[in-house]
Order: structure tokens, then sequence, then C-alpha cells
């Protein structure tokens, strides 16, 4: 049996006892390291405690992986026309450690638009106060938000992971022209009467809970 195979059997055993991971979340390494990503604070939890797979024989260290000593904040009122390039160069140009920066869009309708939050991450503890493009800006902690796939619309992973057909994100259909939809809205998540991005979807406060929970856990330690 090849070294795969070996790695995938133990990760069939590990589900068995701890439940199903995330969809496309377990990734073996060619040097031996195995890249799980939960699907619950529990789940996390079971894993970091492991000491052993394969029914005791093979002995394992289960840690949090290096890009949680990074810090997340967001901050607000940046204006729309920075990109996200253009805010990074401006940011390292004032001697800050940043790793990435992301700024958030909205939806009005179907038509994807810029918003003014942007969240930034920091190698190591985020600064009090940032300075951008000679504006001060105060950071606040960022409030993660479930994963969802543009692909199929549905919670828990992305369409780089996903294999379904591309959906409707208003209507949960496949169909031409999918950015202007005039059908009812139909909700892939709960089956809701209401678009899969819609903030009261059941399903989705749910999944926002939880992962907010982790996020905390994640950037408190």
């Amino acid at each position: 049996m090849s070294h795969y195979q070996t790695e995938n059997n133990n990760m069939t055993d590990l589900e068995k006892e701890l439940g199903i991971f995330a969809k496309g979340g377990v990734t073996i390494a060619s040097g031996g390291d195995i890249f799980v990503r939960p699907t619950s604070i529990l789940q996390q939890e079971h894993l970091l405690s492991i000491k052993t797979i394969a029914k005791g024989t093979i002995g394992v260290t289960c840690t949090l992986p290096k890009s949680h000593s990074f810090q997340r904040v967001v901050i607000r009122k940046v204006p729309t026309g920075d990109k996200n390039e253009e805010i990074h160069q401006a940011l390292t140009a004032e001697g800050y450690r940043i790793k990435s920066v992301h700024r958030f869009s909205s939806f009005k309708g179907t038509v994807k638009t810029p918003s003014t939050p942007v969240a930034l991450e920091f190698e190591g503890p985020a600064p009090q106060k940032i300075i951008l493009n000679h504006m001060v800006f105060r950071p606040e902690k960022q409030h993660f938000t479930p994963l969802r796939c543009k692909k199929c619309q549905k919670l828990g992973h992305t369409e780089r992971f996903c294999s379904d057909n591309l959906k409707c994100a208003n209507c949960n259909t496949s169909h031409e022209n999918i950015t202007t939809c005039n059908n009812p809205p139909h909700c892939t998540n709960c089956k809701g009467d209401h678009p899969v991005s819609s903030p009261i979807c059941p399903h989705f406060i749910r999944w926002k809970t939880l992962v907010r929970a982790a996020g905390d856990k994640w950037t408190n330690q």
C-alpha cells in the first residue's frame, strides 16, 4: 500500500472517531505533514489532543498552523478607490509588517461593489493605530464569517474545492446570466425563501457563531 493510501486510511479512522472533516479540508504534504480543517471547535480540540493514530501505532503531534501567529484586524471608511495592492504598498512604506490586504464587497441586487471596510493581516500583533495615505485609522478585531462557495453557493467550502455545477445566488438554479435574476429567491443552505447571501439565513447564523468563536480562540492565543 502506498504512503498516500496509508495516510488516507488514517484520516478515515480519525473521521470515524471525530466526525467528518470539512469538505476539501484534508491535505497531505510531501514531507509527511497532514493539514486538517475541522468543522467545529469541539472537533478542533479533539484533534489537538491526539497523540497517536493508526490504532496507537504511530505517534503524532497536532498543533495549530503557523498562520495563527498573524493577527487580523479591520479598518473602516477606507476610500473605495484604493486597491488592495496600493494599500499593501502604502502600509509597507510606513514600516508596518503587513501580510495581506482584503477589501470587503457588498451586493446591491446581484451587482458586486467594493465596501469601505478593509481587512488587514499583520505578522505579529497589530498596531493600535494605523496611518494610511495620511489618514489615521483605529483597527478593530476582525469578526470571521463562514466560507461560502461562489459556485454551488453552499457554506463550508470555496469554489476551489467544489465539483458541483454553477448555481445562481438568488434562486439556486443553473441558468443563463446569473448576475441578473428575477426568479423567486431560494436559499440552498436552509431552503428558505431568501437569497443565499441573506444575513438572516438561520443556517448562516449558526455557521457564523461557530466560525467567530473559533476565530476568537485562535486570535487570543
